[in-house]
């Protein structure tokens, strides 16, 4: 299996910018792939649920409490 990010997208919910994550996941086996959008949160919540499971999962960036304004930001975390 991998993962990895092939874009992000801001939206605004309830009057707030919120930063979306398209996260491409595909199997090498049978070449199947998926496109998931979720925000940081969600990702982080499915971590933290399965990295007992799967200990050698890769790391999150941390997770900030400033508002994300700066897409260079963005494009690193």
């Amino acid at each position: 299996m991998n993962a990895e990010i092939n874009s992000y997208e801001e939206r605004m919910i309830t009057g707030k910018n919120v930063v979306f994550y398209a996260v491409q996941i595909g199997f090498t086996k049978n070449n199947r792939k998926w496109i998931v959008t979720k925000r940081y949160s969600e990702f982080d919540d499915l971590n933290k649920s399965i990295k007992d499971i799967y200990p050698n999962l890769p790391s999150l960036p941390a997770k900030t409490y400033f508002k994300l304004s700066d897409p260079k930001y963005i494009e690193e975390r």
